[in-house]
């Protein structure tokens, strides 16, 4: 299993603090689940069960791009 660290500035940024809690809890769903290449295969169903809320891929690309 890989390790990795995280940037604990982004609590600093603003694109980090505007996000709704349900965009920040899919923000450290989707970097804790790629690869140690930063891909990941994006399931929407598992996604929105693990972070406890529905999150769709558009919330996803209106938020982070």
């Amino acid at each position: 299993m890989s390790k990795r660290f995280t940037d604990t500035a982004k609590w600093d940024k603003a694109w980090f603090r505007k996000l709704k809690p349900r965009l920040k809890v899919a923000w450290f769903y989707l970097c804790d689940k790629c690869d140690h290449a930063g891909i990941l295969d994006v399931d929407e169903e598992s996604l929105s069960f693990n972070i406890g809320e529905k999150v769709s891929i558009n919330d996803l690309l209106d938020a982070f791009g």
